[in-house]
């Protein structure tokens, strides 16, 4: 019987082979990494642990690289409005 439990990050209903038990899962929607709890009966839908230390720095990551994407298209807009001004 699979094991139910819930993403951390997005709450998403999450279901793997019991034997990926305590091991990291990544979840299809979010794409958050959670260790696999452990239940007993399998069947209830249990809260994952917290996420790993490496989890975090990969959290941080995506949104380090989300900032950088917004700036760099904030300068991209306004390079081109630049642009349009000089030659309007």
């Amino acid at each position: 019987m699979n094991l139910r439990f819930e993403c951390p990050y997005c709450e998403t209903a999450l279901e793997v082979p019991p034997l990926l038990a305590g091991k990291p899962v990544r979840c299809p929607f979010c794409q958050g990494q959670v260790a696999a709890p452990f239940t007993p009966d399998g069947g209830s839908l249990l809260k994952a642990r917290p996420p790993l230390p490496n989890d975090l720095l990969l959290t941080r990551k995506q949104l380090l690289r989300g900032i950088l994407g917004l700036f760099l298209l904030g300068c991209l807009l306004f390079l081109v409005g630049l642009l349009i001004g000089y030659y309007s």
